[in-house]
């Protein structure tokens, strides 16, 4: 489309996630296999900007694709708006009962800790301490394990939440968990963006240590804190050193869109 009819059109390109060639070859990926062909020797030369969320994952592109000028490879991470930063946080200033921890986004039972933290909430986590879970993209089977193991303390969202509605309702919460288990390099060197729109209202993040995009992020002397929370071993979670901030001094504002939008 962009040969036949706008070749003056400049083009710029950004992946919001990070594809391993071989990802590619696997069966029922055809028609993105194409695509992606298509992508890389029609689109690749022409682009005046081509960009990945993180360094490592601009490394790992780079090294993908040798014949791209690197100069033209460039870092945009995700971050939320500056507006998030006007939604104070709620939740510790009126003290830490009930310790209110919340996801959201993608779940499945194979790609999240969502089994070994829901085992931790029901058998090992102190009584006051409740989870709320926000995801439309849940495969069938994960819903069904959800809506079983429902409870007071443990609540499941299936219809997720709007992203404007994101500020005000999290500004309810303590701590924002991120769960993926790094399945693949994309989530291993993933900086998501549920990372920065906890931060942005306030709350700790909790993430597990196998995200190595994350640890660039790892924060334990300021508030809001990024902690790394062994979620595959629930009896060495220390959640009474997570649930109390103590007299820790406020961190800079995170990052916003607006910075990165400039550029």
């Amino acid at each position: 489309h962009r040969l036949c009819f706008h070749r003056r059109t400049p083009v710029f390109i950004h992946h919001h996630e990070y594809y391993e060639p071989h990802q590619f070859e696997r069966p029922g990926m055809r028609l993105s296999r194409l695509a992606h062909r298509s992508e890389q020797s029609i689109l690749f030369p022409v682009a005046q900007r081509i960009s990945q969320t993180n360094g490592t994952r601009r490394e790992l592109f780079l090294a993908d694709h040798p014949r791209l000028d690197p100069d033209k490879v460039k870092v945009m991470p995700n971050f939320p708006p500056a507006k998030w930063l006007r939604h104070e946080n709620r939740a510790w200033p009126r003290g830490t009962t009930p310790f209110r921890l919340v996801y959201i986004g993608s779940l499945s039972l194979e790609d999240t800790f969502l089994e070994p933290l829901v085992s931790w909430l029901e058998s090992i986590a102190p009584p006051d301490v409740e989870l709320d879970l926000f995801g439309y993209n849940v495969p069938r089977s994960t819903g069904e394990w959800l809506a079983e193991h429902a409870s007071e303390r443990l609540r499941f969202h299936s219809e997720g939440v709007s992203y404007d509605e994101l500020p005000d309702l999290l500004a309810d919460y303590h701590a924002g968990l991120v769960l993926y288990r790094g399945n693949t390099a994309n989530f291993v060197w993933n900086a998501p963006n549920k990372l920065f729109e906890y931060l942005a209202c306030g709350l700790d993040v909790w993430y597990p240590p196998v995200m190595k995009g994350i640890l660039p992020w790892k924060n334990e002397k300021s508030v809001p804190r990024v902690l790394e929370v062994p979620f595959d071993q629930p009896d060495a979670i220390p959640i009474a050193r997570l649930r109390s901030r103590g007299h820790l001094p406020s961190s800079i504002a995170p990052p916003t869109c607006e910075r990165v939008y400039r550029e």
